[in-house]
């Protein structure tokens, strides 16, 4: 009888971590295209900066603009003057 309720409670916490583990990467580097562009959509006309992206986005600096570079390329975002990211 113990070692069945361990087996259970052993698989619930099996799956607890699994899906920890699922949101921690998620919110490391695999974040969609799509989803980093509602982010940006959100901010409006002011935009927002590489620095606050990366740091809500929970994602390296270089990586993140790597990705808006590629998103400028297909005109869905534009950088101003200030460096400031702005959805089209």
């Amino acid at each position: 009888m113990r070692k069945g309720k361990f087996s259970l409670k052993v698989s619930e916490e099996l799956k607890k971590k699994k899906e920890v583990l699922k949101y921690l990467s998620k919110s490391q580097e695999f974040w969609s295209l799509k989803e980093i562009l509602e982010i940006v959509g959100k901010f409006g006309k002011s935009g927002v900066s590489i620095g606050e992206l990366s740091s809500i986005l929970a994602m390296d600096e270089n990586l993140l603009l790597r990705e808006i570079l590629f998103l400028e390329r297909q005109g869905k975002v534009r950088m101003n003057e200030r460096g400031r990211i702005i959805a089209l």
